[in-house]
């Protein structure tokens, strides 16, 4: 249960370190999609070995829940790995605009 409700308190913290440390922010998405991973792995174990008697189609709800959260934040995490390349390929002209390498024309 811990590892479930840990996930929302991840994905923030990394949101207020994207900018002031990203390797940081980056590890943070890592740490939540392990915990969604293990979660997965949990609740399979606890429908396949324990058996309560709880409808199969419960667990599958959740884990299907679980995996799409992990796959929304992996697209996060390259969102923002995407975001801190283009920012280290970015230049600042004397009159304090910046402007992508790779933009042929600077007045966009």
């Amino acid at each position: 249960t811990h590892r479930v409700l840990k996930i929302p308190l991840l994905i923030a913290q990394a949101h207020s370190w994207r900018f002031a440390d990203q390797a940081k922010a980056l590890a943070t998405l890592e740490d939540a999609m392990t915990n969604s991973n293990l979660a997965v792995v949990y609740l399979e174990q606890y429908r396949d070995i324990c058996n309560t008697g709880i409808e199969i189609e419960f667990f599958e709800e959740e884990i299907k829940g679980l995996v799409g959260l992990r796959q929304k934040t992996l697209y996060l995490q390259r969102s923002w790995k995407k975001f801190i390349t283009e920012g280290m390929h970015q230049t600042v002209r004397p009159e304090g605009r910046t402007y992508g390498t790779n933009r042929p024309d600077a007045n966009r």
